[in-house]
């Protein structure tokens, strides 16, 4: 089971102390003058130029510092250790996600101990593809954890590393590149379809680049335009 807590930081209250609370600082929507311009962003630089524009009805009083200019730093901010109040302890190979997890903490990404711990644990498997890339692969990633193009790189140095017997090193490094690209991953693309975290990697290499994805990971939730066909994302690059 993936294991969480109740964030040592925030206490789960999602909120920590403001370092600087109470301090002021200038406003950033209207530039510290106090008016913001009626169209696009951004304020002015200098008190005439601000009071010309209330004047000429180009400018208007800026809502977020109440025309003052300054902005008063909270007394508290966001913790950013945590997501909805809950850290992950554990995220081995093969856990399942506790049924009350939250959504958010699905979707954190994963770095430290944790992804280092899961990243060591993981099988990761090198599959050489002799095709270009697909448009998807080159573009979108979509279904990935990272897809690469290196515009042959790697297909070349695989094909050479087997002419000169030196094949099982040059896998063992691709196979940690893979690791290291795990760190900042979103749990989520790590996630089967039977609500676990994926046992295995794959690391797809083919003409153009590389792609790593995880095995028997769950689809993409994502909204694509209607253009976006399988046609279109499985299309072979040049």
């Amino acid at each position: 089971m993936i294991e969480t807590t109740v964030c040592p930081e925030c206490k789960g209250t999602q909120s920590v102390p403001h370092a600087a609370a109470g301090t002021t600082y200038s406003c950033v929507y209207c530039d510290g003058s106090g008016v913001r311009k009626a169209r696009g962003h951004g304020g002015y630089r200098t008190a005439a130029g601000a009071a010309k524009a209330l004047r000429a009805g180009t400018g208007i009083r800026c809502d977020v510092c109440s025309g003052t200019g300054e902005c008063v730093r909270p007394e508290t901010t966001r913790c950013y250790e945590c997501t909805d109040g809950l850290v992950i302890t554990s995220a081995l190979p093969g856990a399942a996600w506790p049924a009350d997890c939250p959504r958010g903490v699905r979707y954190a990404m994963g770095s430290g101990e944790v992804m280092d711990a899961y990243a060591a644990a993981v099988n990761v498997h090198v599959v050489a593809q002799n095709r270009p890339g697909t448009w998807n692969e080159s573009f979108l990633g979509i279904g990935s954890i990272v897809s690469t193009t290196d515009y042959g790189r790697m297909w070349d140095a695989l094909v050479k590393a087997a002419s000169e017997d030196t094949l099982p090193a040059a896998l063992d490094a691709l196979r940690d590149k893979a690791r290291e690209h795990l760190s900042g991953t979103q749990w989520c693309k790590l996630t089967r379809a039977d609500d676990t975290l994926a046992t295995d990697l794959a690391v797809v290499v083919h003409r153009n680049g590389y792609t790593v994805v995880a095995v028997n990971a769950k689809p993409d939730a994502v909204s694509l335009p209607p253009t976006y066909t399988e046609q279109v994302l499985s299309r072979p690059m040049a």
